[in-house]
């Protein structure tokens, strides 16, 4: 027992219902239900290490009801008045401190406990053996609760107004938020419960907001002249939206007639209501023009045209309706457009005719002469080309004789175009070296090209692939295949086989005459005799063939007696030099003369000189112009009154 109270103070908040000493030495207290332990009994204060709630329930029936006696404890009463406002949480009731265990009237053994409603509460504390007891007289304080209204104005645009409540503890809006501020989307009502602990009050605001505008008035007159443009008219800059009379909602509206109209302007809460007054006049009739303009397009290649109405107006209003200066088409057709500054108007009609396509097949025959290669070009003004080798440029090369085909586009124009080349490199002629032709021989001169389409041209013109040659000269050949040609030309020289044997004249009384041949390579008379001269014996024709290199002539000689009476003089040179002698050469003859013929001719057989008459003589020129120096070959023939016909053949030196 001494044990116990010496660890009273430990065991006197634990309100038991019994304790009992055990076999252990060790006091065990039950006390609600539950049993505690003292495990050093006899040590005063918290040395007696109390330990509670070692057992549960039921425990303490084994210990029997042993109580120690309330005089052992010490134990003191205290009173408190409170007051406090109990309207929106409990108050806190706090025991004293300085003790180890509590225990309150409810149950509750903290050192704290609440009071929710007014009345009274006690509570016991203990430490050791001391045990003291407070009982708590708890007093309601009445709660304010008061309501307010707030009427208010604000601007809705863009944002929703903020509605602040005023200062307290804790917030209830109508809406459900918690905070002291808000947003109201639309004029109208909210509230909201203003919670003041400390000063024990409820407030119920109620704001009521209305929509709120900073409205400005303006008015404006104007007087347009109006054609077949509407004359746009532009409200006041720095708004975000417009709204007119007649349901526009831009920045401008047009007027075509004398009217009224309104518009709303508004930017944030700004807003402008500003009323135009507009008188439309007509525009003077000398102040219109009228214009045209035709463009033709191919729509293959473009797809949009876009055509612009004459610069420097104010309004454009085209047929189409579009307001801007320039416009499209995007293909054929007219259109129209109104171009108007102040009281000027012009009309300008603008017509797009579409191009017709143009196909242009054309074919081209070229002949190169003499060349390995050439460049064909096909036509320009194209912007593209194909070549059907698969060329691109606007030329191609041809080393070979062929065809090829070039498509060429520009715009609508499709030219086709087809280059035939033919290469001529082995044209050629031959007419062969300088060489003589005989009197009355004929030389061909053959030029035949290997090609069938060749044409030929001689010196005279002609036009045969061959030409027969009659006597000496000059000869020339060009032949032409295309345009390709090439020329050859061959000097023939005359021949002419000189036949110097004159007629034989047995003299007055004479037996014979010497007949003389005259200068040869070779002489066949006509009794196979092959001598210069042949001896003639009785009057009669005599021949001889005089070989001349490779030409030969036969000469006739005829022999008679000659008349004693005539005489005939055959100079054998002259002198043309006009000094008086000799100039001039010529027949003398002592008879009267019926007939007269001479002819003078140079080595090659030309003839140079001839005339019918005694009185003319061979002046040593020809055609006026003088002939060299030489030996030059005569041929006389003359008849006589009597009949008497006389030939003679000679040579002539010409001296210079």
């Amino acid at each position: 027992m001494q044990a116990v109270k010496n660890s009273k103070t430990v065991i006197a908040s634990q309100h038991f219902n019994g304790l009992r000493i055990g076999p252990d030495n060790k006091i065990y207290i039950a006390y609600f239900g539950n049993i505690s332990v003292i495990n050093n009994p006899n040590l005063a204060g918290p040395a007696c290490n109390l330990q509670t709630n070692v057992f549960s329930t039921g425990v303490q029936y084994f210990l029997g009801n042993a109580v120690i006696p309330n005089s052992m404890e010490t134990t003191t009463y205290h009173s408190r008045d409170t007051a406090g406002c109990l309207y929106f949480k409990p108050m806190t009731l706090t025991a004293p401190n300085g003790y180890t265990d509590y225990v309150w009237s409810d149950g509750n053994t903290g050192q704290t406990d609440t009071a929710g409603t007014a009345g009274t509460k006690w509570v016991t504390s203990a430490q050791f053996c001391t045990v003291r007891i407070d009982t708590f007289h708890v007093t309601e304080t009445p709660a304010a609760i008061n309501s307010i209204v707030t009427d208010t104005s604000a601007c809705f645009v863009l944002t929703a107004p903020i509605l602040t409540a005023p200062a307290g503890d804790s917030y209830i809006w109508s809406d459900g938020f918690t905070v002291q501020q808000d947003t109201i989307g639309s004029p109208g009502s909210k509230w909201v419960l203003v919670n003041d602990t400390s000063a024990c009050s409820v407030l119920t605001d109620t704001f009521k907001v209305h929509a709120k505008l900073d409205t400005t008035t303006a008015s404006m007159d104007t007087i347009h002249c109006v054609a077949y443009s509407a004359i746009p008219i532009t409200a006041p800059g720095g708004y975000t939206s417009y709204l007119w009379s007649d349901g526009i909602t831009l920045q401008t509206d047009t007027f075509f007639s004398s009217t009224t109209k309104w518009v709303q302007a508004q930017n944030g809460c700004g807003l402008l209501i500003d009323t135009i007054h507009f008188t439309a006049t007509n525009i003077p009739q000398d102040s219109t023009a009228m214009f045209g303009k035709d463009t033709t397009v191919c729509f293959d290649h473009v797809t949009t045209v876009n055509v612009t109405g004459p610069p420097g107006y104010t309004y454009y209003l085209w047929n189409d309706g579009t307001t801007q200066q320039s416009n499209a088409f995007n293909g054929p057709g007219i259109k129209w457009v109104y171009a108007q500054k102040l009281c000027d108007l012009i009309i300008d009609t603008f017509t797009v005719t579409a191009q017709v396509r143009d196909t242009n097949i054309l074919s081209n025959d070229t002949t190169v002469c003499f060349s390995s290669q050439v460049s064909i070009y096909a036509p320009g003004g194209y912007v593209s080309y194909l070549w059907s080798d698969g060329g691109t440029n606007q030329s191609t090369l041809f080393s070979t004789t062929g065809s090829k085909y070039v498509y060429m586009q520009n715009e609508c124009a499709t030219g086709i175009d087809t280059f035939h080349v033919n290469f001529i490199n082995d044209l050629g002629v031959d007419l062969g070296n300088d060489t003589s032709i005989c009197e009355g021989k004929t030389m061909l001169l053959d030029a035949t090209s290997i090609y069938p389409d060749a044409t030929y041209q001689w010196q005279d013109s002609s036009s045969n692939a061959t030409y027969t040659v009659t006597k000496g000269g000059d000869y020339s050949v060009r032949v032409h295949v295309g345009p390709c040609s090439i020329a050859d030309d061959i000097r023939i020289r005359q021949s002419v086989v000189v036949l110097d044997a004159k007629d034989g004249l047995i003299a007055c009384h004479g037996e014979s005459t010497i007949l003389d041949a005259g200068s040869g390579n070779a002489y066949l008379w006509q009794d196979g005799s092959t001598d210069r001269t042949f001896v003639a014996t009785k009057n009669g024709s005599y021949y001889v063939v005089v070989t001349q290199g490779v030409c030969s002539d036969t000469a006739t000689i005829h022999v008679k007696t000659a008349e004693c009476p005539c005489a005939v003089i055959l100079p054998d040179a002259f002198s043309p030099n006009n000094d008086g002698k000799n100039d001039y050469f010529g027949m003398g003859i002592n008879c009267g003369v019926r007939e007269y013929e001479l002819m003078v001719y140079d080595r090659w057989g030309n003839r140079v000189f001839s005339t019918e008459s005694l009185n003319n003589k061979w002046d040593g020129t020809y055609n006026g112009v003088q002939l060299d120096a030489g030996v030059y070959y005569y041929y006389a023939h003359v008849t006589t009154d009597q009949l008497t016909s006389y030939q003679y053949k000679g040579s002539i030196i010409l001296i210079r």
